[in-house]
């Protein structure tokens, strides 16, 4: 999941009721581009969650005004990070690739690890943070191991989102892979679940220069894995990630209901006891749960 969509989730999750004029917030909308559009987000975020005076109809408005801004400034940004993504993944060594894959399959120092992990906004930040570095220079911290463990599944999903925006598209997978089933990476996750939803054909329409050498068709049983996997990691150790008022959380819990409207009780089972395998390496009460 981009930085641009967690910190849009951020927004639309931190509305209070009340009253107040919109006039302000309109031009700190207006005044986004493609340049300044991670902090006039932030700066939004910020306003939204500490002004107490906003009622539902500002709300509305607000909204409005920013989702014309924002398709419009989302669009040029994500086109101007495919063409960064592309040129910096270009210029890598994929040799470092190969070692940064190979050097974390041992995640025996991350399950054993106690510190708790990122929030939302916390990651909503780190991301804005790796983004003022090259993808070589993120491949070479992860490479020295500079990256403290409670930050390393967003420093592996941030590398694997590159190369996917690249273009690259069963590299994207595998470090994706790596990020969410050796480090819980929750946007991996979801993103896994997403793709094994609907299959790679979609993928391929909104990115047309994605190489996708295997097609991947939709299985109703990998994305209720993954989505099962997201549910029940965020029972054990909540993110926020999965708030219903968001897009992710909202996504996901309609995922599963309706998987769990198309698929047999025993394939279902079948998910979820390898869910819980997985997850259980590191949050052992998760077969506490009654899920």
């Amino acid at each position: 999941m981009s930085n641009i969509c967690l910190v849009l989730i951020l927004i639309l999750a931190t509305i209070s009721p009340g009253y107040a004029k919109v006039e302000d917030y309109n031009k700190l909308i207006d005044s986004m581009t493609t340049d300044n559009i991670l902090s006039v987000q932030q700066e939004l975020q910020n306003r939204l969650m500490h002004d107490k005076s906003i009622d539902s109809n500002a709300y509305l408005e607000i909204s409005r005004k920013y989702n014309e801004k924002f398709k419009t400034i989302n669009e040029q940004y994500q086109k101007q990070n495919e063409m960064k993504d592309a040129g910096e993944y270009k210029a890598i060594d994929q040799e470092k690739l190969k070692q940064v894959i190979g050097k974390y399959q041992d995640n025996s120092f991350f399950l054993q690890d106690i510190s708790p992990s990122l929030r939302i906004d916390e990651v909503a930040k780190y991301e804005q943070e790796l983004r003022k570095y090259t993808l070589s220079e993120v491949v070479d911290q992860l490479l020295g191991g500079k990256i403290e463990p409670n930050k390393l599944p967003s420093a592996l999903g941030n590398v694997s989102s590159r190369i996917m925006r690249a273009g690259n598209f069963e590299q994207a997978m595998e470090i994706s892979d790596l990020a969410s089933e050796k480090y819980f990476d929750r946007f991996s996750l979801y993103k896994l679940m997403r793709i094994y939803r609907f299959g790679t054909k979609s993928l391929k329409e909104a990115q047309p220069n994605m190489i996708i050498n295997k097609e991947i068709t939709p299985s109703n049983n990998r994305a209720a894995y993954y989505a099962m996997t997201l549910i029940m990691l965020e029972t054990v150790d909540s993110t926020g990630i999965l708030d219903p008022s968001n897009q992710i959380g909202w996504n996901t819990i309609a995922t599963m209901d309706e998987l769990q409207k198309i698929m047999n009780e025993k394939d279902l089972n079948a998910e979820k006891i390898l869910a819980k395998k997985l997850i259980e390496k590191k949050y052992p009460k998760v077969n506490d749960l009654n899920f």
